[in-house]
Parts: structure tokens; sequence; C-alpha cells
């Protein structure tokens, strides 16, 4: 039964849970970006369907802000369009179209004008907008050749529609031109697809253009003047394209980084290194650095962005890998490489399926003013087709990892359901509401719309907590809260901002103890209050009396700063003049079990005994530092990274008290050899007697692996008249554990090996491992052992060992192959792990290397075997595979002696014995011969006296 004490704990622990999800729950957490007033832009009843109107964007700030749309397929005829929406003024429908033509004679349809744009910030000034796809036509009418060079526009007045120049990224001859190289024809800059995409660089009057298609698609970027247009150069610059980078799309997507006062141009190709993605960094002409993808197929490099997320003077480098798999399909990833250096980062948006996170990435600038840039990524696949964009905070330290906002349709304020490839279009940051901090347009280009989403003003703010007294030693004090915040931005005029204060009392107050209010603080003037609280005589609970002020802002607007703050004000405990008890603090540590077995022991119960022979000891809490793998099965217990702090006495006295803890050591890792816990007895006040102690237990590992080996198939045959074929056989060893302890699985495959004449008798073909989706790799071990016989040959033979060639790893002079399979841990009884290597052997070769023992022999016997080492033994198992012959064996030069001698013996004791019967003399044979005659006559006679008989008897018939 708990006391009357424990209760209060009980009580007032729920109190402040209530407390706290309550404070969490009040929406204290702010973004950055206003979801709630987004301005849609789209082209109305002009609208074609699949114009892809959002593809591109370009916000430019003014006193008439506007943000230029790209519309690669609105205009059939002329293969896209641009559109200037003018964003205060704008109603459904309500956007210009910029008159672009040109002049030259090709295709106009699919041109995919607008596909890439950007430009100056200010309204009035000027903006690139390309045609990545436009098709020359060369030649006459019977002979036209065919080229996607690529052009692009030069806008030089975005408030006027029709101020257009254009230019091509590449001059005509070397365009047109189809170059000999050592022989062989390619393609210089015919298919280059100038303008796929396009980095504007302010205050140098040059843009740099990716062109994928140079040389057989190798691919380079094009760094063009706007004020010659002859005046540009091709980088990296090649005589001759490289087979091996053929199709690599160097220049799918470029950049420019600045480091200090030096600019270098970036380009991805991401289909090169087989499909890996590399992005190259040069320095003019130069390759200055390389960064390589290690995924394939993840696009890596087909969005890159270059901006000083850390305020040193040096940009950071992302770059985009929107089809990395994750561990589903297409969820995408940016990495981060911070200076542009190879050190690398990865960031994740919600790691949705399909997602394809890191296709645009762009710019925003210091959108909260806190000296950092910041940047916005895009998934335009997520949420099945609707999209998201993801927004990263700047730091000294580099990039935040987790995003601080997620824009997605589905919020916003209204019906946008239907929005389709939101984030593919994603303009840079800029101020167009004058607020001092940068706002963005995002392009949702299935669906044929375009968000423009303002930025929240932002402020710091101060709040601070302060009560009269320092310890409670009356039914009363006075608590003092005040707030006070200044402006980030220099441009807008906060006069007075509304916070939402909570004021959050003790238990133990009485009355009302939640005080809500709204006040409105004047910029850069302290807001204070005061409030008389009043305390519940004779409480039990003498815990610190807390008190909790917190924080919230109303309306369109960004605070940052310490939301909540926390008083704890101690109770009186009568402990000498300073009220600081000092205690003297003994504890004694015994644990039921000084040693575990992994597998076997599942907990260890410790018995912690303390007394205090000082003054009184409050609060007292066992303080524990636990590692990792070890778990502490009890619940009143508070943690942070591995510490543990679980009451243990609320008055600790001279008496003995104890308290019994149980660990959980279910999760100890079998490469652990010792268990040690750091416990240390705290209580209010000072403790003039140190009482940190460590508890050491030992780790003992007890496991009983096998291994069983089986070969596959049993037995081959062969014989001499296809002593060309080649076999393959394998072994397969099952490696188990009968527990209790896990056991590593480290297992050595060997495989005996021969040659002939410079030839493998027998050739190792792969090695596989099955061990239920845990990951194994084999490869050959380097080490050189002489291995030492254990194991009896006949128990894996089914044939008797006298006639049997035994090829294995541990006769004198054998060569071996040995494979190292590294695997984690067999950790229950039930589960097994399966090797299984396979084996080709040529029986020409065979027989040619065991000529001399088949004469005596008639198969031979291949044992592979499978070792791996526990802690007391070496465990193996063996499997053999065995070969039959047919040869047919030389008779012995003896046995054809032998049967001759014989042969002659016979035939003299035959003559003999033939002379002995009188069979060579003549008088014995000519009375042979005249019975033979009188037989003869004899059997004439009785043949005519029955054929008179017969005649005879025909006449009297």
């Amino acid at each position: 039964m708990l006391g009357v004490s424990s209760v209060f704990i009980v009580i007032q622990n729920i109190y402040y849970v209530v407390l706290a999800l309550s404070f969490w729950f009040s929406g204290a957490c702010s973004v950055i970006f206003i979801e709630n007033k987004v301005i849609e832009i789209n082209l109305g009843d002009n609208m074609v369907n699949d114009s892809y109107f959002g593809y591109s964007l370009l916000l430019q700030k003014g006193s008439h802000p506007i943000v230029i749309v790209g519309s690669p397929k609105q205009d059939s005829k002329n293969g896209g369009a641009l559109y200037s929406c003018e964003i205060s003024k704008y109603h459904n429908g309500n956007c210009s179209k910029y008159y672009m033509e040109t002049s030259n004679i090709g295709d106009f349809n699919g041109n995919f004008l607008g596909s890439a744009l950007d430009g100056d910030a200010n309204t009035g000034e000027s903006f690139i907008a390309c045609a990545p796809k436009k098709v020359f036509i060369v030649g006459t009418f019977e002979n036209k050749n065919y080229y996607l060079k690529g052009f692009c526009f030069l806008h030089k007045n975005s408030s006027r529609l029709d101020a257009d120049i254009e230019f091509y990224p590449l001059d005509q001859d070397r365009v047109v031109a189809v170059g000999n190289a050592q022989g062989q024809y390619y393609y210089d800059n015919a298919f280059g697809q100038a303008g796929l995409d396009i980095e504007y660089i302010p205050g140098t009057g040059r843009v740099l253009m990716g062109a994928p298609g140079i040389k057989n698609w190798n691919g380079a970027m094009v760094s063009q003047s706007l004020s010659s247009f002859g005046d540009f150069k091709i980088i990296p610059h090649r005589l001759f394209p490289s087979a091996k980078a053929n199709f690599d799309y160097l220049g799918y997507a470029v950049t420019i980084a600045k480091m200090g006062n030096t600019r270098y141009e970036v380009a991805g190709a991401p289909r090169a290194e087989n499909l890996l993605g590399v992005v190259k960094m040069f320095n003019g002409f130069q390759l200055f650095q390389q960064f390589n993808g290690d995924e394939t197929g993840g696009y890596f490099g087909s969005s890159l962005l270059c901006s000083d997320v850390t305020n040193d003077g040096i940009d950071d480098l992302f770059v985009g890998v929107p089809m990395g798999a994750g561990s589903t399909f297409d969820e995408g990833y940016v990495y981060f490489y911070k200076n542009a250096l190879l050190t690398k980062v990865k960031l994740f948006g919600s790691r949705k399926p399909g997602a394809r996170f890191g296709t645009s990435i762009s710019a925003l600038g210091d959108i909260d003013l806190d000296n950092y840039n910041d940047i916005a990524i895009s998934a335009p696949f997520e949420d099945d087709g609707t999209g998201a964009v993801y927004i990263y905070m700047g730091e000294k330290q580099g990039i935040k990892t987790t995003y601080s906002q997620r824009l997605s349709p589905l919020n916003f304020y209204g019906n946008y359901h239907s929005v389709k490839g939101f984030g593919l279009g994603l303009s840079k940051g800029n101020d167009i509401d004058g607020n001092g901090h940068n706002d963005i347009a995002v392009g949702a280009y299935i669906s044929g719309q375009v968000f423009v989403l303002n930025s929240k003003s932002v402020i710091t703010f101060a709040m601070s907590l302060r009560p009269n007294v320092s310890s409670i030693t009356d039914k009363s004090m006075s608590v003092r809260y005040c707030i006070s915040y200044q402006q980030r931005s220099k441009t807008n005029n906060l006069k007075s901002v509304i916070f939402q204060l909570a004021l959050q009392l003790d238990y133990r107050a009485v009355g009302v103890r939640d005080y809500k209010e709204n006040i409105t603080v004047f910029l850069e003037n302290e807001m204070c209050k005061s409030l008389d609280v009043f305390i519940q005589p004779n409480v039990v609970d003498i815990l610190p009396f807390r008190i909790t002020l917190s924080s919230d802002v109303l309306g369109d607007i960004m605070a940052t700063g310490e939301n909540h703050i926390e008083k704890e004000i101690p109770y009186s405990h009568g402990c000498g003049v300073d009220d600081i008890c000092q205690t003297k603090l003994a504890m004694d540590l015994i644990a039921k079990t000084p040693n575990i077995v992994l597998g076997l022991n599942r907990e260890i119960v410790v018995e912690v005994t303390a007394k205090n022979t000082g003054e009184p000891g409050y609060q007292c809490n066992l303080v524990m530092s636990i590692p990792e793998n070890l778990k502490l099965t009890r619940r009143d217990c508070k943690s942070e990274n591995y510490t543990f702090s679980c009451p243990f006495s609320r008055n600790l006295a001279i008496e003995d008290t104890q308290a019994k803890l149980v660990f959980d050591v279910s999760s100890v890792k079998p490469t652990v050899d010792e268990i040690e816990v750091d416990f240390d007895l705290k209580c209010l006040g000072e403790n003039l007697t140190p009482t940190k102690q460590t508890l050491s237990i030992g780790v003992i590992v007890q496991n009983s692996p096998y291994i069983e080996g089986k070969p596959d198939p049993e037995n081959i045959y062969y014989d001499d008249e296809s002593v060309e074929d080649a076999h393959e056989f394998s072994h397969i060893f099952t490696v188990g554990n009968s527990g209790p302890s896990p056991v590593k699985l480290r297992v050595y495959l060997l495989l005996p090996m021969a040659q002939f004449e410079g030839k493998d008798v027998f050739e190792f073909i792969e090695a596989q491992v099955d061990r239920h989706g845990s990951r194994v790799q084999c490869y050959p071990s380097n080490e050189t052992r002489i291995y030492e016989k254990k194991y009896d040959v006949q128990s894996v033979l089914t044939e008797p060992l006298n006639n049997t060639i035994v090829v294995d790893c541990f006769e004198e002079g054998s060569k071996c192959l040995e494979i190292l399979c590294q695997g984690e841990y067999l950790e229950k009884s039930s589960e097994v792990a399966k090797y299984t290597v396979k084996i080709k052997t040529k029986t020409s070769l065979l027989a040619a290397h065991f000529m001399n023992e088949l004469q005596k022999k008639s198969l031979v016997a291949y044992v592979a075997s499978a070792f791996l080492f526990n802690s007391t033994s070496r465990i193996e198992g063996h499997s053999a595979t065995l070969i039959f012959s047919s040869h047919r064996k030389s008779v012995p030069i003896w046995v054809w002696i032998i049967a001759a001698v014989l042969g002659v013996s016979l035939l003299a004791a035959l003559i003999f014995l033939l002379n002995k019967c009188h069979f060579f003399e003549r008088s014995y044979r000519d009375k042979l011969n005249g019975e033979r005659l009188m037989d003869h006559q004899t059997a004439e006679m009785e043949s005519t006296e029955h054929d008179t008989e017969d005649l005879q008897n025909d006449e009297m018939n």
C-alpha cells in the first residue's frame, strides 16, 4: 500500500505531465511561411491541358512585384511561353504573356521555352529564359539536317512584354558541324541542348548554361556573355569526345560556387560512372574538384545549389539524388558538402515512396535573419503526386538536418486537394511584401498552378520569472514575470506584439493554479506583472515548489526565444542557518550474480543498502550510469543519455535503507566482456562523504555450435569416353548452435585444390550463404594455416577407404583455398546458416592428374571442410563427393606369361591323354570307320523293308 508521501509524489508527477502536454500542444513551435494566406496563380480559361505552367519561376520585387512563370508546353505552335503575373493585382487568369518570337528558321513545336529561367531580383530588370529543345533545320528541302541546339531569350526589362533579344549559346558553325576524329564521326555541338539549366550571375553580365548534349552527350557548360553573344566559352574544353563519357549528360544541372573572390563553375552528370552520377567543379577549364554518387540510378547531380549557409564566406554545395531508393523506391535525398569539401551529410524529407525528394533545390537567403542562409528542397511527387517543399535552416555548423517546415497544398487554407507536381518549380527567395524577410513562389506544373507564400515577421523575445523568496518559510510569496521583444528586420516596424502567457503554479498552491492572458507588448519595452501566491500549510511533500511560465505569439509572426521557464523554490528544511543539509552517506552494493552467461541469465539483481549519519537527507535519489545494452526494469526513474535517477528515500536516516534493482541483460552483446554500472547516491544539500561506486559483472559466453556437411550430388561417374566432360558439384554446410550463448558466424570453408600442367583440376565457382536476410560476406582469406587432421575420413565415405583416393586439406603437401565468411551472430537454437560452395572439375584433367593412383583404386573422394572457433575449440564439418572412374586397367605382363605357360601345359596334358587312349593309332581308326560303315548299311536295309510294306498295303487296299 502506498504511503501518503508516495501518493503526493504520484499526484505531482501527473500534474506536471498535464502541464507539459498543455504547453506543447498550445502551438508554441512556429514556422516561417504563412500557409493560411497563400496566393494562387493560374491561367484560368487561357490554360491548355498539360501546359506545365509553373515549371520555372522567378520572383521580382518592387512597387508592383511580379512572378515570372515558365510554361514550356503552353503554346503548341511556338513551343512554350512565359508569363508576367503581377502579384498585388492578380485576378483569376490575369497574367500577361511575353511576346517572344525567333527569326531563325526551324521547328517551333516542342521547344520547351521556359523550362529554364533566371534573372535579376527587381522588376524592370533583366531575365533569361531558354528553350533547350529548339530544333534547327539546315539544308535544302531534299537534304535537311535537324539539330537540337537550343536557344535563349534575354529580356532586359521584365516590366515590358516585348523587350526580348534572342541569342544562341553555341554559334551556328560549331553547332551544325559534324566532326571527324581519327576516322570516327561524332556530333560536336549539334545536339548541345544549351539552356537545359541556367544560372544567372548578377553583376558579371554573364550566365552559365548547361549543354548536356555536346560531343555525343558527354556534356558541358557554356559561360555566355550577355553583352556580346559571340563571347562564350565551353567548359570543359574537349577536342574530341570521350567514349567513356558518352551520355554522361554533364550540364544537366549547373550552378556557381563562390569561395572568397573566386568563382567556380559546377555541373552535374547524373549518368556518369555507370549511372552512379558525378558532380564536377571547374576553375576555368581546369577540373578543381569531383564529387561521386554512390547509388546506381539515383540521378546524383540532377539538381544543384551552392549557397553559403554557414556564413563563413565560402559556398556550401547541395547535390540532389531524387531517385535514391531509400527503404522503398524513389524516396530521394540530398547530399550537403560543407565548403564544397568531400565530407558529406545526408538530408531527408519524409522518406515517402516515389516522392523524389531533391528534384529541385533553391536558395532562400536568410529568411529568419539569423545571419545564416536557408534553403528549400522539393519533393514534387510526394503524397501520390501532390508534392511538398521542405525548408532547411542554416547554422554555423552547417545545415540543420531536421527540416523546420514542410509546405504542402493539403495544409493550405482552401480546397487544394487536386494540386499535382507541387515543388518542381521553385523560385529563389525574395522579399516581395517589404517586411524584410524573403518570400517564395512554388509551381505545381502538372495541375498548372503557382503559389506565392509570404514569410512571417521574425522577432526575438525574452521572458523572466522572479519569485521574491529563495526558500519557502511562510504561507505566501509574490511572483513577478516579464516579457520583451526586438524585431530582426530593419525594414519592418512592429510597434507592438500580442503574446499569450500561461502561468502555472505548483499543485500545493491555494486556489487557481492556471493563469492565461493575452498581453500587448511594445517594441523594446519590457512588460511586467506580479502575482501573489498562497501555499497550502502542513504539506507532507517537501519537493521544491514549482512555477512555470510559457508563451506563444499571436498573428503572422515567428518568435524566437525561450518560451518556457521553470522555477523551483525549495522548502526550508531546518538544516542549519544556511538551510543546506550536510549529509554523511554510506552505500553498499551486492550483485546476486557476479557473472552472467549470455542466453542463460536473463536479468541481474542488485541490492543497494545505504544510511546517513549526518544532517537529514531529503529526496535522495540513486543515480546510475548504465551501458547501452543494459535495461533497468523500474519505471519510476528518469533517464537522459543512459543516466538514470531513481527515487531511493524521502528522508534517509541512520538506519539501513534498502532497494532492489533488476536489470535486463537480454540485449547484452557477445562482444562485451564485462558490464560496468556506476552508482551514486544524491540527496538535497551537500554530501560530505563520497558514495560513488562502480559495480562490475563478468559476461561469459558459452555456446555449442555444430557444422553438418552434405554433398550435392553425392556421386559423380565418368569413363574413358567422357573424359572431356565438366562436372559441377556443391557442398552444403549447415551451421547451428545448441546454445545457450550466441555464436559468431566467422566460418572458414576449406576447398582442396590441385593442378595438372598449370591447369586447375578443381575450380572454385562461388560461395553462397542463406542467413534469412542477414548480410554475410565471403572472400578468400589471406591467412596461412597448417590444419591438424581431427576427423575420421571413413566417416564421410560410403566406399572402402582402401579403394579411394582422398583429396582434402589435411594431408601433407595439400593445397587449399580458404574462404572466410563473415556474418552476424546466431542468437537462437532454431536459427541456422547454410553455406553452399560450388566447384567444377574437368574429368580429363582429373583422369590425367590421378592416372597412376587410378590404376590401383577406382574412385576419388573430394572432401570439403568448414570450421569455426568458439571460446574453447575448433568446430568442424566435412562433406565428400565421390567421383567414380570406369577406367580399364592394363593387364600386367606376368599375367600373360603365366597364362601362356598354363595353356601350353593344358595342351600337352590333353595330347598325352589322347595318346594313352590310342587315339592317334591307325588300326583303331580303321575299326571305328568300319563300325560307322556297318551302321550306315543297316539303316539302308531298314528303309527298303519299310517301303515294301507300304506298297503291299496299298495293293490290298
